[in-house]
């Protein structure tokens, strides 16, 4: 693509051919032009240079829009890109306080509950203002930190937006907040070779697995932590059915936050990238999860992580009923069958020029055929 220096550009401008900020996010459509807003919005966000296949053209006639269908304004698309590097960015450092925090409890043995409680604190607030930024787990990533530490992050922030769903008052939210960061921490007393083997363990390995949220339990015992939050770490392993550890409890025998952790950690554990295992995407995450209700997990707490996330959670890369593809951008806490999807290919399968959005509870043309497998998620990525 050639390379066009922002200061160079004549306000009103229009091209041929999308324009990008970056190699992933469209700027403008040919039906859109380089208002002198987006240029000053361009200077201040220090981005010097755009990019594009198009040529200089002349304002282009727009097509009229359908029930449900939108195109985005464009000063919209430019705010988009800089929440989701925001929301990277507060990902991130979430990650580097529990990496702190659990570096400072392996060579101090301390660990602070109210410290804990402030960064949960600031995920409330977050969340409500960026809810369809947030829960995009597929955007939350980040290097140098090690499995643990980023599924515990994610559990802390759906734990957040499960609580919010359910509507639990203030101090329980950051009660199960701060269970939800720290339920691993027992495993900082295993042997790193258990923690990260892939599979084959020992009976005597796996005996040590099943005693984490004990060690667990007993550390946050032991650094006063309110008795709820110890409890939460304690059961998060236990089933509905019995089938858990370390106590076996089945049904009301386990906690509430015990049984939320149980259905979060899970979730988490199962669309998270290994060394030796790809992460399933969301949907197949809800699907597992959804087996498993009224038996392993409890019936309410799955109804309310579909009601959160929906059965297609944001990030899900979609094939519709015309042969494009989407990706769904925003869902709803009332209609999880039916969100809201952006278009990224036409019928054909060629990359899309119009910035389409598409809210399939108002536009029934359209419907989801089925999900992208990761490799048709791969190829579309690379192109």
């Amino acid at each position: 693509m050639k390379e066009l220096d922002v200061k160079s550009l004549k306000p009103d401008s229009y091209y041929t051919s999308p324009v990008f900020i970056d190699k992933e996010y469209i700027l403008t459509t040919p039906d859109i032009a380089l208002s002198n807003s987006i240029l000053e919005k361009l200077k201040k966000w220090q981005y010097s240079h755009i990019y594009t296949d198009g040529e200089p053209s002349n304002k282009p006639v727009l097509a009229a829009e359908e029930d449900g269908v939108q195109t985005t304004n464009i000063n919209e698309d430019l705010a988009v890109v800089e929440v989701k590097k925001e929301t990277q960015v507060f990902f991130r450092e979430l990650c580097g306080f529990l990496e702190n925090t659990f570096d400072n409890y392996k060579s101090r043995e301390t660990i602070n509950y109210n410290l804990i409680v402030e960064h949960i604190k600031k995920i409330n607030p977050f969340f409500k203002e960026k809810r369809n930024f947030i829960l995009d787990m597929s955007n939350l990533k980040v290097t140098g930190h090690n499995y643990l530490i980023s599924h515990s992050v994610k559990s802390a922030i759906l734990s957040i937006a499960l609580a919010d769903f359910l509507k639990l008052p203030q101090h329980k939210i950051l009660e199960l907040g701060a269970a939800a960061m720290i339920h691993k921490i027992g495993m900082l007393k295993l042997p790193e070779s258990i923690v990260t083997n892939p599979g084959g363990l020992k009976e005597s390995e796996w005996n040590a697995i099943r005693a984490y949220p004990i060690l667990g339990y007993k550390i946050l015992q032991a650094a006063s932590f309110p008795h709820p939050v110890s409890l939460a770490v304690l059961e998060h392993q236990e089933r509905n059915n019995g089938g858990g550890y370390p106590r076996k409890l089945m049904g009301d025998q386990i906690s509430l936050y015990g049984k939320i952790l149980a259905v979060i950690s899970s979730y988490c554990a199962a669309i998270e990238k290994r060394p030796f295992k790809i992460g399933k995407d969301g949907h197949a995450g809800i699907m597992d999860i959804l087996k498993s209700m009224g038996k392993q997990y409890d019936e309410k707490i799955v109804k309310a992580l579909i009601f959160t996330l929906s059965f297609y959670p944001i990030g899900t890369k979609l094939l519709l009923s015309n042969n494009s593809v989407a990706v769904v951008i925003k869902t709803s806490t009332t209609n999880p069958k039916e969100p809201v999807i952006k278009v990224l290919t036409s019928e054909e399968g060629a990359p899309l020029t119009d910035n389409v959005i598409i809210d399939l509870s108002q536009n029934k043309k359209l419907q989801i055929a089925r999900l992208l497998t990761q490799a048709e998620t791969l190829k579309l990525t690379v192109q």
